[in-house]
């Protein structure tokens, strides 16, 4: 009896430890973290279909600037189409600051996700924006 109780008490132990996260916004891929990474996303004030546009993506982390990342991408899709996504690399420019050159050929509203991984973390996030029609 007690070599049961001791297998059933090892194996509730082992899966205590298994904690999974439900969080989409941050994995650390390893044990030892600075602390969280944080971007900040600046659209252009106004963004036309078929014209190319910026978005510019911030990385700082406990306030000082990240220069040197694994990955900087950006996810794009029209709002009900996720299926559709398209993805486009993100380069460094200065100072924490990533840029992702995008163009849009359709109005309408659309979701953009990041994906940052950096410094053992993973950071992804969305965030909507609308296209305007071209001006003739």
């Amino acid at each position: 009896m007690r070599r049961y109780l001791f297998i059933i008490s090892t194996v509730l132990f082992i899966f205590s430890g298994c904690e999974q996260s439900t969080s989409h916004q941050q994995h650390g891929l390893h044990e030892e973290q600075d602390g969280m990474i944080d971007v900040s996303v600046e659209f252009p004030e106004e963004i036309k279909a078929e014209y190319p546009f910026t978005v510019k993506l911030l990385l700082t982390q406990e306030g000082n600037f990240i220069d040197k990342v694994d990955d900087v991408r950006v996810d794009v899709w029209q709002d009900s189409d996720e299926a559709k996504k398209t993805t486009y690399e993100a380069s460094f420019d200065k100072d924490g600051i990533f840029l992702a050159e995008l163009k849009i050929d359709q109005s309408g509203a659309y979701k953009l996700m990041y994906h940052v991984t950096a410094k053992g973390q993973h950071v992804m996030s969305e965030v909507s924006f609308v296209v305007k029609e071209r001006a003739e």
